[in-house]
């Protein structure tokens, strides 16, 4: 499992977390200007195959995918 070697929020106000094996995952904050409830992104092992949820997922009216390598997305 993965370990946590830093994390810390950007200027724009968002929160990130990188892990020992390249991974990273970040947060971005809801927005009021675009009603945004904020987003969720992991890569479990920092290149660009990732999990992404926008606005809590499709229970919360957003939607969530996976992302592979070669940048196809599976929706969820």
């Amino acid at each position: 499992m993965p370990q946590p070697t830093y994390s810390g929020t950007n200027s724009q106000g968002n929160s990130y977390t990188t892990y020992n094996n390249g991974g990273y995952s970040y947060n971005n904050a809801p927005s009021s200007s675009n009603n945004s409830q904020g987003s969720h992104y992991y890569s479990p092992s920092g290149n660009t195959s990732g999990f992404y949820t926008q606005n809590g997922g499709k229970s919360g009216g957003g939607y969530s995918y996976y992302q592979n390598s070669a940048g196809e997305r599976s929706y969820k």
